[in-house]
């Protein structure tokens, strides 16, 4: 699997510890963040009991159920705390950012989904996203919009150093099928299963076959002011 640029940040800095905060089940970007330094812990707010266990035998990662919001961690613990896709998961993000600044001892680094509305397909999928925001909060699933990416930066700037930020806009095609492939299985923990399907099958019809989008993707690296 080649390196993501988050993989390869983290490399270049070498932090002696690292906080993975929004890790989820980890197996994606928290399993390979040990070959770069020397102690990773991994926190979220929802548990992954089983991958966790697998994780932690196989690469030695400290895994933890935590608000991202209330890290119980002493302040300058980590050379590096990262999010990927994260912060658009918690309502209260700019308390998460400060505990992130604040338990860090040197860089933040943060990764997230965001939007430009520059094209018919780019704002079809900002419809769809709607959608399958008002079902999951329904259903009690934590999501919420993406972050505006001058808010995100400003709130960064008032905390702590900007060091780079790279914007990757991307118009790579989804299928419309593909986009809502867990719409089904999260309807069907609602009460009002056939209403959200109802939902759905109107969308298919406004859009008639139209294709959506990739996310753009805004990565941020910043230092601890002092």
């Amino acid at each position: 699997m080649p390196r993501s640029r988050l993989e390869e940040t983290v490399q270049s800095l070498e932090p002696p510890t690292l906080l993975d905060v929004g890790c989820g089940c980890g197996r994606h970007l928290t399993s390979r963040l040990p070959r770069h330094c020397a102690r990773v812990v991994a926190i979220d707010v929802i548990s992954s009991r089983s991958a966790w266990r697998e994780l932690a035998s196989a690469h030695g990662i400290d895994f933890s159920r935590m608000d991202a919001t209330a890290l119980a961690f002493p302040s300058d613990t980590f050379g590096l705390v990262l999010a990927r896709d994260a912060l658009h998961h918690i309502s209260r993000w700019p308390d998460a950012l400060a505990e992130m600044i604040r338990v860090s001892s040197g860089h933040l680094l943060i990764e997230e989904p965001v939007d430009e509305l520059r094209s018919p397909a780019k704002q079809r999928t900002y419809v769809a996203q709607e959608l399958f925001l008002e079902l999951q909060a329904e259903v009690g699933y934590s999501h919420y919009l993406h972050l505006n990416v001058e808010t995100l930066l400003s709130d960064i700037r008032h905390r702590a150093r900007l060091l780079d930020v790279q914007l990757q806009r991307s118009d790579e095609a989804i299928a419309f099928d593909q986009y809502f492939d867990s719409y089904a299985e999260l309807a069907s923990r609602s009460e009002r299963e056939d209403y959200w399907l109802h939902r759905l099958k109107e969308l298919r019809l406004r859009f008639a076959g139209a294709a959506l989008c990739e996310d753009d993707r805004l990565t941020v690296l910043a230092a601890k002011s002092r």
